[in-house]
């Protein structure tokens, strides 16, 4: 006798087959064919509580939504010949638009509802809970807390990631269609950052969040989700050709003069739509691989505009967005390159998104530096911290602290020198600037009054599961040091945030700690002196010279409170600091080198100065090395000599990747084997790293982590082959599918409308808005808004 499961599956797909066979013919009644569907979901709907796993295991899931989308398209169809004919059928066409919104309405109410039974069924899934509260308006029964194998888990996660795919569409359906009044995206972009949220390691929310953009007309904000798509653990196997008929798009917009808006010079925001214009222009062309007259003049446009837009403050969240795009480029055709080695214009393309990529840091650091030295060198009493957050500083320390989290992916390609001479001039120019920046950002902000962040910030969030960033030094960015799990987000409800000015400290921190990390590894040209980071300048033979680095003309004292460090040089008894910078002493022969930790230790320590804790009174013994090893439950721990004022946490993100605990070492993405993920880890305290060169590529030596040709030479600098996101490290590519075609499905349950939405075919408009989110009025929208009062979004839009 079959099960009550077997029974409702098999009831289920009979009507599928009765919906097909109802819908085919041309003149079948709209009537009948959306009552089979009612049946349909209904049965559809008892089938999957039933039995869950059987249910999604026949893709009951994957088939009813087909069903949708098969009379969507019907339904499109027929309404665009309607509107050929409006003038002599208004009625006709009037109640066709009703019928058309009637039935769009009823399938988000479906969904929505379908997302409730799921979290009320299976209590106990966080992110199932979080998701379900925000898509409805009315308070959520809390769920009876049960036990959730892992394998029922995944695919309740997959089940809710794929119905808030399915809301989005039909959102983004009901505004392509224009059926409201006021066409509104935003609750489709709600929907789809939903789904980016419960499952960051798909491509596929934000493929569709670029639809809806280039159904906008915004090029940047399509190109950003494009190459997001594309840079994750499962990218949309349609990214690319998308991105590439984009591109192309782009392009023909260029030569009709349409993609620069047509703004008046006093319009406040029109040199900041040139700019982006410009911007994605570049991006087109550098994707290409080919050179072309005038490439270095572009380049100095867009940096150029870039940066009056930064010292304008006109940017906001725009500069994120910007940074995030020239790393993806970068990623994108360094891992083409790796896969069709043979197309060399891969290479030629990594190329030039890696030079602007060091060349946009450069251009961040230096307007951060001189707006700081400026500040400091008028405000020359101040002590307070925050008054040193100028206002330009706030507006681009998110930027600035997502290049780097990048550089501590990146440094062994920055610091390998490859290219043409022009670019290892401009890598060591980024590092004589970064150097430069970060001693003054050092001189001007005492380490022991940064606290650190204990959740994500905003761009924490916008980058996490984006594999260029992905790194064994970048993962503290997102994962808790003490328990290898992710930390929580700025907007989850259990988050009580700190106020502004304490989350720019927090950046600002992260930014002197990450260049504590870069100044152990011996293949980096920074050290840290105790006071200043020093760049050490290559085409030097002396291995101990720097380029010296101009000295803020502020007295230590008064801006900084931690207290002066003695060294044999300078006793501290005198009191003031010597106007030069002193270089650092040279090790003799008998002086025993500190390993990479104890490096890094001490260089926190003399960031920081002593603790008062750490100061022993007369009289009072002196805690042994074993005492810091049982404090710390680590037997692999030798010395805490130069630990002194490291807490736990930090000492853990700091240890050699031998003496880390099993916690530290867990994969980013919750879905990769710890195992596999382990031995792909770049060793940063590797002592004898490994390069390898192409004999002769158009911009010299290829960089390490490109994939070279059989005849190589090595040379001795650092290399990252088996970085888990090494652009030499293996990655599937999806096969070269027309960006035409029916989306397919990557998880083997999705169905995704193919349709021309879906494919981006037939529309084209010029770049109308630079906004980073939707449109409209809704209250996922960041345009002119009306009133719209007690709605909880993305619920309540007519549905």
């Amino acid at each position: 006798m079959e099960s009550t499961g077997d029974q409702a599956l098999a009831n289920a797909i009979a009507l599928d087959q009765e919906f097909a066979q109802t819908l085919q013919p041309a003149d079948s009644s709209l009537d009948r064919v959306f009552l089979v569907l009612q049946q349909y979901r209904t049965a559809a709907a008892h089938a999957l509580a039933s039995d869950f796993l059987s249910s999604r295991a026949a893709d009951l899931e994957t088939r009813l939504w087909n069903a949708h989308n098969r009379l969507n398209v019907r339904l499109r169809k027929q309404l665009s010949k309607l509107r050929k004919e409006r003038s002599s059928k208004p009625v006709e066409y009037r109640k066709f638009i009703k019928l058309y919104l009637e039935f769009l309405k009823d399938s988000q109410r479906y969904y929505r509802d379908y997302i409730q039974k799921l979290n009320a069924r299976f209590g106990g899934i966080q992110d199932l809970e979080r998701i379900a509260r925000q898509v409805r308006s009315d308070p959520v029964p809390k769920p009876s807390r049960k036990y959730v194998s892992p394998q029922v888990q995944a695919a309740v996660t997959l089940s809710c990631h794929q119905t808030l795919i399915y809301l989005g569409d039909l959102f983004r359906y009901r505004a392509a269609e224009r059926l409201d009044k006021e066409p509104d995206w935003g609750p489709a972009i709600g929907y789809y950052a939903l789904a980016a949220s419960l499952r960051p390691e798909s491509g596929l929310a934000f493929h569709q969040q670029s639809v809806v953009a280039f159904e906008q007309g915004d090029f940047l904000r399509s190109t950003y989700y494009l190459y997001r798509s594309i840079n994750v653990d499962e990218p949309h196997p349609n990214a690319i050709p998308n991105l590439e008929l984009q591109f192309k798009k782009i392009t023909t917009g260029w030569q009709k003069g349409d993609l620069v808006p047509k703004n008046s010079p006093q319009d406040p925001v029109a040199s900041r739509n040139a700019l982006i214009s410009w911007f994605i222009r570049f991006h087109s062309l550098s994707y290409n691989g080919e050179q072309f007259a005038g490439y270095d003049e572009l380049e100095r446009e867009v940096l150029s505009r870039t940066i009056s837009e930064m010292k304008a403050r006109t940017l906001d969240g725009i500069l994120s967005k910007m940074t995030l795009i020239n790393f993806c480029a970068q990623a994108t055709a360094g891992n083409q390159f790796e896969s069709k080695p043979d197309q060399h214009k891969f290479m030629h393309s990594y190329f030039f998104f890696l030079r602007l990529n060091v060349k946009f840091f450069t251009a961040i650091l230096d307007v951060y530096y001189t707006d700081l030295e400026k500040h400091l060198q008028e405000h020359t009493k101040t002590s307070n911290l925050v008054d040193k957050l100028t206002d330009l500083a706030r507006h681009i320390l998110p930027a600035l602290r997502l290049y780097s989290t990048w550089l501590l992916s990146n440094a062994h390609i920055v610091a390998a020198r490859v290219g043409d001479e022009s670019f290892q001039t401009a890598m060591d120019h980024f590092w004589h600037i970064y150097a430069k920046t970060l001693s003054v950002m050092a001189f001007s902000f005492s380490f022991r009054e940064l606290d650190e962040i204990p959740y994500q910030l905003e761009e924490d969030v916008d980058a996490f599961g984006l594999k260029p960033l992905n790194s064994d030094r970048s993962r503290k960015v997102w994962l808790d040091d003490a328990t290898g799990q992710p930390k929580a987000k700025f907007s989850d409800e259990t988050i009580k945030r700190l106020d502004t000015n304490q989350e720019m400290l927090g950046r600002v921190r992260e930014l002197l700690f990450d260049a504590l990390l870069l100044a152990v590894d011996k293949d980096v040209p920074i050290t840290f002196d105790g006071s200043h980071f020093i760049h050490q300048d290559p085409s030097m033979t002396d291995g101990n010279s720097v380029n010296p680095i101009p000295e803020v003309t502020v007295a230590r004292q008064a801006t900084r409170n931690t207290p002066t460090i003695a060294t044999p040089q300078e006793p501290a008894a005198q009191g003031k600091p010597s106007p030069t910078i002193e270089r650092p002493v040279p090790s003799t022969a008998t002086t025993k080198p500190l390993n990479r930790e104890a490096q890094l230790s001490q260089m926190v320590d003399d960031l920081v100065g002593p603790d008062e804790d750490d100061i022993v009174p007369p009289g009072l013994p002196v805690k042994s090395s074993v005492s810091a090893k049982e404090s710390f439950n680590d037997p692999g721990h030798k010395s805490n000599a130069a630990l002194r004022g490291i807490s736990p946490r930090g000492y853990q993100a700091v240890r050699t990747p031998e003496l880390r605990t099993e916690a530290w070492q867990l994969p980013l993405s919750p879905t990769g084997l710890p195992s596999q993920r382990l031995n792909s880890v770049s060793n940063i305290w590797n002592d004898a790293p490994i390069r390898e060169t192409s004999p002769v590529t158009p911009f010299g030596s290829a960089p390490p982590g490109l994939p070279t040709s059989t005849g190589v030479r090595r040379s001795y600098a650092h290399s990252r082959v088996n970085s888990t996101n090494s652009i030499r490290s293996p990655l599937p590519q999806p096969d070269g599918l027309s960006s035409f075609e029916p989306t397919p499905n990557p998880y083997n349950s999705i169905g995704v409308r193919g349709d021309r939405y879906q494919s981006f075919s037939g529309h084209y408009t010029g770049m109308q808005s630079p906004l980073l989110f939707g449109a409209g009025v809704s209250p996922w929208s960041t345009g002119p808004r009306k009133s719209v009062p007690n709605l909880t979004p993305p619920n309540g839009q007519g549905g």
